[in-house]
């Protein structure tokens, strides 16, 4: 990546910000900037323009492309924050539906959609340290509802992530949820990228990343995850330092964790209210339990896991092993 800023060092410091960025999975983005600190006595006001370009690789080769414009307006010292986005998404490497075929094709409202949402998010955090915490609680509620001004997809969307940590003896105990629910509206069908995904670090270890949920297509070859309208996680953990040398631990703070944790993720069939997502969500649960090591870097958590899952379907994605990269 490649940024660089401007700063007004007189008057309200406002700053202009740039970034490019390219990555070794052929994924890539452009980023613009503009933050003025101050506004309405207690508001910071940040303006963006956004093109992404994101490959997926599994299970099936897609390419995910958005442009977007967006404005928000942050409360500094209060836990509110209100946007309003217009963007338009693509799924490139996609085959369109085809009568003969359905069950391998992507229906025209996944490929190609158009969003015009406002969006409230609120955010309390109250943790020692955001990438290994031993103490303090993290919750996060972001609700968005689209069509403003009539433009493009039609739904309210709600995801809350919540954390708890605190200290016992030497170790830390630490219980983790997430909860998603998608409700298309106007008699509007949800779209690709305002679906959710889960699996990976963080979402459910021992499963891959978009390694449960819906899928289009019938064999690892040609099938892809398309997201799911409902969604559910939960972790409990117990973690402590590694056992380091005093000469080493200052340069690697690391910590050890046994975990376990369950989820799932659910189709709404068209029309349906997200309530009706409540039985098949608990009804089919998957689970896997399992150790890790966690090393806060500078780029973000990064953490080693070996994993064991317990209950999952045969058209879940598994992992044992798994190294990821957190940005925080």
């Amino acid at each position: 990546e490649v940024a660089w800023s401007l700063r007004n060092f007189a008057d309200n410091a406002e700053q202009v910000r740039g970034a490019v960025s390219g990555g070794v999975n052929q994924s890539s983005g452009v980023r613009l900037d503009f933050v003025r600190p101050n506004v309405m006595g207690n508001f910071s006001l940040l303006a963006s323009l956004v093109q992404t370009s994101k490959h997926i690789q599994r299970p099936k080769s897609l390419r995910e492309i958005q442009q977007s414009a967006s404005i928000t307006l942050e409360q500094r010292d209060g836990p509110h924050a209100f946007t309003y986005e217009m963007s338009s998404r693509r799924l490139d490497g996609v085959m369109p539906l085809d009568h003969d075929t359905p069950s391998v094709g992507w229906k025209a409202s996944d490929i190609a959609s158009i969003k015009s949402a406002v969006r409230h998010t609120y955010t309390l955090d109250t943790r020692d340290h955001k990438q290994i915490p031993s103490s303090g609680y993290f919750l996060t509620s972001i609700t968005e509802c689209a069509k403003i001004f009539g433009r493009g997809a039609d739904f309210a969307r709600n995801e809350t992530q919540a954390q708890w940590h605190a200290p016992v003896g030497a170790c830390t105990v630490s219980l983790l949820g997430s909860f998603g629910f998608l409700q298309a509206l106007g008699g509007d069908v949800s779209r690709y990228f305002d679906r959710f995904f889960l699996g990976g670090p963080l979402s459910l270890r021992g499963f891959r990343s978009r390694g449960v949920g819906p899928i289009i297509g019938a064999s690892d070859e040609i099938r892809s995850a398309k997201g799911g309208e409902a969604m559910m996680s939960m972790a409990a953990a117990v973690s402590r330092p590694l056992p380091l040398p005093p000469n080493l631990k200052r340069l690697l703070d690391a910590r050890f964790q046994v975990f376990a944790n369950l989820g799932n993720n659910v189709s709404v069939d068209g029309g349906k209210s997200a309530r009706s997502a409540f039985a098949p969500l608990f009804s089919s649960i998957r689970s896997a339990v399992g150790v890790c090591i966690i090393f806060p870097t500078a780029l973000g958590r990064l953490e080693v896991s070996l994993s064991k899952p317990l209950l999952h379907y045969k058209e879940d994605r598994t992992a044992t092993w798994g190294v990821a990269l957190i940005p925080e």
